[in-house]
C-alpha cells in the first residue's frame, strides 16, 4: 500500500467563494446557505489533515473525495469514498479523526463548525433533520467493519461493485455502469489488499464474465446475481429494496 506524506505546511491554502452547488435543495440546505461557502479542491488535493482544528464541516457538491488514516507502519488505509451529498469533518472533539482529499476535482460546501453548532442548539427540529443526513459517516464505517473482516479478496471486491451500485442507483446510466474515478490503488487500501491483488481479481471477474471492462474508469456489470452471491446476503438483501425489482435491464437479467 501506499505510504503518505506528513503534513507539508509550504502546500498553498484553498481558495473559497461564496456560491450555491446544485445539491443545496432540500429544507436543511435552506436553513444551512446562510453559512455556507463554496471551496474548489483539485484532484489529490488535501482538504484537511488527521489532527488539524475542526474548524469547518464539509459537504460534497461535486466529485469524489477519498478519506483515510495513516497507520502506524506508515501504510495508508483508506475508510470510505464520498460523493454529493455525504458529509466529512464530523468530529466528537476539537480535531479531524482522519485525512480527505479528492480523488476527482471536487467541489465542496462549507459550514464554519462554531456557527453551524450555534444553530442547531436554536433549532432542535433542524438538528434532528441534519444528523439524519450526516449519518453517512457511520454506515460507512459499519460497511467498512464488514469488508475488512473474513471476506476474501474476490468477495471483498464484488461488495465493493455493490456498493458502487447503490450509490449509483438512481443516476443516469446507473444500471449497469459503475465509474471507477480512484485508481485501483485506492480501491485496494479501501479493502485492505494489494494492488495486484484487486488487479488479478478484475481479470478473474472479466474472464467469467461477471463484468467487462468498458473504459480505464469504467466497469460493466454482466452477472449482477453472480456478483451478488460473491457479495453475499448482506448486500443482496440491501440491493433487494433498491434495484433488483427491476427486470431485464441492458447487460443485466435481475431475478426477483
Amino acid at each position: 500500500m501506499d505510504s503518505v506524506a506528513k503534513h507539508d505546511s509550504s502546500q498553498p491554502r484553498l481558495k473559497l467563494h461564496h456560491g450555491t452547488p446544485e445539491t443545496l435543495q432540500s429544507e436543511v440546505h435552506d436553513h444551512l446557505f446562510c453559512l455556507m461557502s463554496r471551496q474548489e479542491v483539485n484532484a489529490n488535493q488535501v482538504i484537511f489533515f488527521e489532527g488539524d482544528p475542526c474548524n469547518s464541516i464539509f459537504e460534497v457538491a461535486k466529485g469524489v473525495v477519498r478519506i483515510y488514516k495513516v497507520l502506524q507502519d506508515g501504510r495508508r488505509q483508506i475508510t470510505g469514498f464520498l460523493t454529493r451529498g455525504d458529509f466529512l469533518g464530523l468530529s466528537l472533539d476539537d480535531h479531524y479523526v482522519y485525512t480527505a482529499e479528492g480523488v476527482t476535482d471536487v467541489t465542496l460546501c462549507r459550514y464554519p463548525r462554531d456557527r453551524l453548532e450555534k444553530m442547531l442548539e436554536e433549532n432542535p427540529r433542524l438538528s434532528k433533520k441534519l444528523f439524519g443526513l450526516m449519518n453517512g459517516e457511520l454506515v460507512s464505517a459499519q460497511f467498512q467493519m464488514l469488508l475488512l473482516g473474513r471476506k476474501t479478496a474476490t468477495e471483498k471486491l464484488a461488495t465493493f461493485f455493490v456498493q458502487l451500485l447503490q450509490r449509483q442507483e438512481g443516476t443516469e446510466g446507473s444500471e449497469h455502469i459503475l465509474n471507477l474515478p480512484m485508481p485501483r490503488g485506492d480501491i485496494a487500501d479501501y479493502l485492505g489488499v494489494t494492488t495486484e491483488t484487486v488487479s488479478r481479481t478484475i481479470f478473474w471477474m472479466k474472464k467469467v464474465n461477471l463484468i467487462e471492462l468498458n473504459k480505464t474508469n469504467q466497469v460493466s456489470i454482466e452477472d449482477l446475481n453472480g456478483l451478488l452471491m460473491l457479495a453475499g446476503p448482506f448486500c443482496s438483501s440491501r440491493l433487494t429494496g433498491t434495484m433488483l425489482n427491476r427486470e431485464d435491464r441492458k447487460g443485466i437479467t435481475v431475478k426477483g
